[in-house]
């Protein structure tokens, strides 16, 4: 059984990627100290969500 605290953490990953499903990747995952497979999970995250970020501004250069 997942504590509270673990709990939150899924929760709020899970609220990022609904975001991320709506082009929105302002936002990043927080990262623990835990640094366990959760907080792995949201470095790979974070990285892409940049990235789109950054591709979405080129894309949107090059089309003006």
């Amino acid at each position: 059984m997942k504590n509270n605290n673990e709990q939150e953490r899924h929760n709020n990953i899970l609220e990022i990627l609904t975001e991320y499903t709506q082009k929105n990747f302002s936002r990043q995952i927080p990262i623990s100290d835990k640094r366990d497979t959760l907080d792995a999970f949201a470095v790979g995250l974070n990285t892409m969500a940049e990235e789109m970020q950054v591709y979405i501004i080129e894309r949107k250069k090059d089309l003006q």
